[in-house]
């Protein structure tokens, strides 16, 4: 929302390579990353980001099957739409998630399909 990107606490780094992102480069550790990626696998920037947060930071991520699985499993359209594949998605990047460093919390599942 528009509120959101107006808010002082609120730093926007749209099409920014979050694999180079230096915590110098934001001025300060955050507290949350949230993270809408598209075209790169978020197991990719995990590491990095870590290096983004105070100790207890946190991020809220959007897992994109799409992205996730290999290219050989995504459909016509670039839409993943075999559950199986969906599971082994999340299973794979909840453990990258946590050889990373970060304590997994919840899985929700958005009302949004991709497109």
């Amino acid at each position: 929302a528009w509120e959101l990107r107006q808010d002082p606490r609120v730093v926007v780094l749209e099409r920014t390579n979050l694999r180079y992102l230096t915590p110098e480069q934001l001025g300060t550790r955050v507290d949350l990353v949230t993270l809408d990626l598209s075209f790169i696998s978020l197991t990719k920037i995990f590491v990095p980001i870590r290096e983004l947060l105070t100790g207890t930071g946190e991020i809220i991520a959007l897992v994109k099957p799409q992205f996730e699985a290999g290219p050989q499993l995504v459909g016509k359209g670039g839409i993943v739409r075999d559950p199986d594949i969906h599971r082994q998605v999340l299973l794979k990047t909840i453990q990258k998630a946590i050889e990373s460093g970060f304590q997994y919390k919840r899985v929700t599942y958005s009302s949004v399909c991709g497109a």
